[in-house]
């Protein structure tokens, strides 16, 4: 099944679903090779965002993902910490202004080799 992904869509979309790379534990932070135009529009569009990795992606920390990533092979690298946070200069926090207001991580265990 393929779904086409536009702009549009996108941004009319109440869930954006995303399969990611790696989770750093340290942060909570999702790292994705979002090279693709297409997981950076259901990624941060929609006001639902599900991430979905492989628990084989669970990294310690930055430099271990920094070790990971194949800059020659990479062209945008996204980096997404929890729904999009903002603060006004009178330090009201308002969630979802530039992006999803709410984020889940679903991990999955790949049992059974590689498919």
């Amino acid at each position: 099944l393929h779904f086409e992904v536009t702009r549009e869509r996108a941004a009319a979309a109440k869930v954006g679903i995303s399969q990611v790379d790696w989770a750093l534990a340290d942060t909570g932070t999702l790292v994705q090779d979002a090279t693709a135009i297409d997981k950076r529009l259901v990624s941060t569009l929609p006001t639902i965002h599900v991430a979905v990795i492989a628990t084989s992606g669970l990294l310690p920390d930055m430099p271990a993902s920094l070790a990971e990533v194949q800059p020659q092979n990479t062209g945008y690298i996204a980096m997404i910490t929890g729904p999009s946070r903002t603060a006004d200069i009178e330090r009201v926090l308002t969630i979802g202004v530039h992006g999803p207001e709410r984020l889940v991580i679903v991990f999955i265990d790949q049992l059974g080799g590689t498919n």
